[in-house]
């Protein structure tokens, strides 16, 4: 027997508009506290939206996670439904339970046409959820950078910070990959007054973000920005201490002519020439060696490596074996010969061997941080 939901779920606004003429109610409650116009948004069944609406159906109704049927039609990407819905006037300012509105998933689909029409009829563009995350920090994190510029046009706030404290330049360097789109909206938020000197809780800045990614173009914006290149993170790392582990000489050598120090320490007093030497990453260990005061003998602290033996020993390192066409020929071999004293043996043997290595038989034992071995169960 068809119902108002099997014809939802089918598609087909000529047999739901027949069931709601029979008696079928447009409001019932179904699995999930939903309405049949939670059901149709979520399958973006359009013309059955369309039904619905125009019956009478509650645009304001919640099902059991707090959504309107607006919400559900923007998380599921129905873009479809939602736009119908917009047109009608569903609220724009109602939140789930995450506190996300309409305006956070369209950006985090990064659906435009829709985000504009939500914003022409009034939408937050500076709504906050749970994360404290604003739409626009959503659509820059996602790559959505065509929905962050209708956000910028239309006044976003660009100084909104999450819980983490990243702001969306953060995250734009962060979370980019690079290319003209991130750099035209890079030099919007610049031109928009965006901190380039703020941090995050982890003490760290957009530099710091975009000297890891070996992105030039993005380094050598921010430094026009007065962005400091010795500014350090919660390891007192500095953005020369990123670049230099990925080889970015490019944009270590744009750091140094910004007056980075070559020299700076991190808490383990490892300078960027350690990490450079650490990851074998030649180009960088040129343009630093090419700089004034570096030392390749200072030892980092509670080790005894330095760079130029950490160089050496990456330069050394013994290429992988080409692997071999077929397997060798597996040849039997004779059992091993039985141990003199059997298992009673073998045990005094092992334990003088752990007796000469506390350092294993303290592993053996359960160190600390694993905690010790619970005693064995007695047999009952």
């Amino acid at each position: 027997m068809a119902t108002i939901w099997s014809a939802i779920a089918s598609k087909d606004p000529k047999q739901l508009e027949a069931l709601i003429k029979a008696g079928g109610d447009v409001n019932m409650v179904g699995g999930g506290d939903q309405t049949p116009l939670h059901l149709a948004c979520e399958c973006d069944a359009v013309e059955c939206t369309k039904v619905l609406v125009a019956h009478g159906a509650d645009l304001n109704a919640e099902d059991g996670q707090l959504r309107s049927p607006l919400l559900l039609a923007c998380e599921s990407a129905a873009a479809g439904s939602a736009a119908v819905l917009i047109d009608k006037g569903a609220p724009l300012a109602c939140t789930d339970k995450n506190d996300a509105t309409p305006l956070h998933w369209l950006s985090f689909h990064g659906l435009v046409d829709l985000l504009a029409l939500a914003l022409s009829r009034g939408a937050d563009k500076d709504a906050r959820n749970l994360s404290m995350q604003t739409p626009l920090y959503l659509a820059v994190s996602k790559l959505k950078y065509e929905c962050a510029m209708k956000l910028l046009d239309a006044g976003a706030n660009v100084h909104h910070a999450d819980d983490a404290r990243r702001t969306p330049l953060h995250a734009a360097m962060q979370h980019g990959e690079g290319g003209d789109a991130l750099l035209a909206l890079l030099n919007r938020l610049l031109q928009l007054g965006a901190a380039v000197g703020a941090v995050d809780r982890e003490q760290r800045t957009p530099l710091h973000w975009a000297s890891g990614k070996d992105a030039l173009p993005l380094v050598t914006a921010l430094i026009g920005a007065k962005a400091d290149v010795n500014a350090m993170d919660w390891a007192q790392h500095a953005p020369l201490h990123w670049a230099c582990p990925m080889d970015a000489h490019e944009c270590a050598g744009a750091l140094l002519a910004a007056k980075a120090i070559p020299s700076a320490q991190d808490r383990d007093q490892r300078t960027p020439l350690h990490w450079a030497a650490d990851k074998a990453a030649l180009k960088c260990l040129t343009l630093l060696l090419g700089q004034t005061g570096i030392s390749v003998r200072a030892p980092r602290a509670h080790l005894p490596a330095a760079p130029a033996a950490a160089l050496v020993r990456a330069a050394c390192r013994p290429p992988s074996p080409a692997p071999r066409r077929s397997p060798p020929l597996a040849l039997p071999q004779p059992p091993l010969p039985p141990l003199p004293g059997g298992r009673r043996r073998l045990g005094r043997l092992l334990g003088a061997a752990l007796r000469g290595a506390p350092q294993l038989a303290r592993v053996h034992r359960g160190s600390p941080r694993e905690g010790r071995r619970p005693p064995p169960r007695r047999a009952l």
